[in-house]
């Protein structure tokens, strides 16, 4: 895992290394209105935010061009959130992540401007002078990039392809020789305006947390190891408005849900949720998107198991998780939360199935992100 790491970063150095961007490479762009920026020197009696964040957001973009990523817009959100840190960094004259209270961390920030706790940010203190040597912006975001991708974080946020937005912000510090900057990176579950939204469904989406945390690394590594574990959520089927969950390889799956809390969680996602008009009716602070299932225990499944076949009892598994949520009239389908010490380690998303309230609506392609009114649970 780390050559390949290695391996990674190296390829990453030397394709931002040969673009004719890098400053060592003595070139400039073509353009004339970026090559007059680019070529400016910072004077700290009138720094400009606008021309640092542009450069710096270009060469971002370049480099992710290059990766055949998508390229990245500013969003006023992510911007505010980056501009606050860049501004709190400078006036501390250290980089850090945190800050006090409702902007102590990086995802508390993005909820202060409006959006969710969804998001990750770079940041760094840069030189912008060397004795009497005042440095040029294109040099000192040369100098950001490619200390950006020599770290481990910074080249896998970089190279990430679930972003599509950034908020850059900078700053000089009072001595006016160093540049404080903050980027934030997110994409559309960085956004929560849906949240509020909560009221229009005739059954909310879960809002308790159920014990539940977010994803830990460490935690989740048995996701990683567990094959074909998409295939899980295919276990999940309706009948008789219960939902159940089956599984052909119970000793593979002792393998995976091996502590007794260990488990999974139903969710279920409604159609209405996705409307055609208007914000998304979820809360992206949640682990969950929908409503819901109490968590279903690991100790539980070989003792309610509903398989009678002496054959099969001990390879395979099937059991009854609870009823469909009371009151859905539309549409719905269903995702699967792993949980590993409590942790929601994988959301599953379905296959093809979706559900209306007393029946299946077989081989239906399952619903897809609402940007242009359509729906998909993520």
């Amino acid at each position: 895992m780390k050559v390949t790491f290695v391996i990674w970063l190296i390829a990453s150095f030397l394709l931002f290394a040969n673009s004719s961007l890098f400053s060592q490479t003595g070139t400039t762009p073509a353009d004339t209105s970026y090559s007059k920026s680019y070529s400016r020197n910072i004077d700290s009696e009138d720094f400009s935010a606008d021309v640092f964040n542009s450069l710096l957001k270009k060469q971002i973009n370049d480099y992710r061009f290059k990766l055949k990523l998508d390229t990245l817009s500013t969003e006023t959100i992510l911007k505010n959130a980056a501009d606050d840190q860049a501004v709190f960094m400078a006036s501390i004259t250290n980089i850090t992540y945190d800050q006090d209270g409702k902007k102590k961390t990086t995802g508390k920030r993005i909820i202060f401007y409006g959006g969710s706790n969804k998001g990750e940010e770079l940041i760094i203190k840069m030189p912008v002078k060397k004795g009497t040597e005042v440095f040029t912006y294109g040099k000192v975001v040369d100098d950001i990039m490619f200390k950006w991708l020599s770290d481990k974080k910074g080249i896998l946020i970089l190279n990430d392809p679930q972003y599509v937005f950034v908020g850059i912000g900078s700053s000089l510090g009072e001595e006016g020789k160093k540049v404080y900057v903050s980027a934030v990176f997110g994409n559309y579950s960085s956004f929560n305006a849906g949240a509020r939204r909560i009221k229009e469904l005739t059954t909310p989406f879960t809002t308790k947390k159920r014990g539940l945390k977010v994803y830990d690394d460490k935690i989740c590594k048995r996701c990683d190891k567990f094959r074909n574990i998409e295939d899980l959520q295919k276990g999940l089927f309706v009948k008789d408005n219960n939902i159940y969950f089956k599984y052909d390889n119970v000793k593979a799956l002792k393998k995976l849900l091996k502590d007794p809390s260990d488990g999974f969680v139903v969710d279920v996602i409604q159609k209405a949720q996705y409307p055609c008009e208007g914000d998304n009716i979820i809360n992206n602070n949640l682990v969950n998107k929908g409503v819901m299932l109490k968590r279903y225990k690991s100790s539980k499944l070989e003792k309610k198991n509903l398989i009678t076949d002496p054959k099969d009892l001990k390879k395979k598994i099937e059991v009854l998780v609870g009823p469909v949520p009371k009151g859905l009239t539309g549409e719905y389908e269903l995702n699967l939360l792993v949980i590993l010490g409590k942790k929601v380690c994988k959301t599953i998303l379905p296959g093809y199935y979706r559900y209306r309230r007393n029946g299946l609506y077989p081989h239906c392609r399952k619903f897809y992100p609402r940007i242009h009114c359509s729906f998909r649970a993520e």
